[in-house]
């Protein structure tokens, strides 16, 4: 049987501006990452990834994160939206759900490889 093709999806994920949204990005941050190296050095899925800076804080020591950037791989644009549904930055409120979207996206240079799988 022949494996499922998988696309590539680029995925913008604004942050809430509440004043807590700060804090519960931070409360849920350990475990989102510990999840997406999984995701990445095991299942391949995300490519590349990591936090939006504010514009006025990017050149400072404290970087304030305003949301998130990737580029992943799914069988299916609803594959796709059923990975960001379940990434604690979404079930934890952090990611604005109004305003995260997914494209599917095609390199134009090829993406970094995935380091092998331990």
């Amino acid at each position: 049987m022949a494996e499922q093709p998988l696309y590539f999806f680029a995925v913008y994920a604004p942050d809430y501006t509440d004043a807590d949204a700060p804090a519960r990005r931070l409360a849920v941050r350990p475990q989102h990452l510990a999840n997406a190296k999984v995701q990445r050095e095991k299942l391949n899925i995300i490519r590349l990834g990591g936090a939006l800076i504010s514009p006025d804080s990017y050149q400072s020591d404290e970087r304030k994160m305003i949301g998130s950037m990737g580029v992943y791989q799914a069988a299916s644009l609803e594959a796709m939206w059923e990975i960001i549904k379940s990434d604690l930055y979404w079930t934890g409120n952090v990611w604005d759900k109004e305003k995260t979207v997914v494209f599917p996206y095609q390199p134009a240079f090829p993406l970094p490889t995935n380091p092998p799988a331990q």
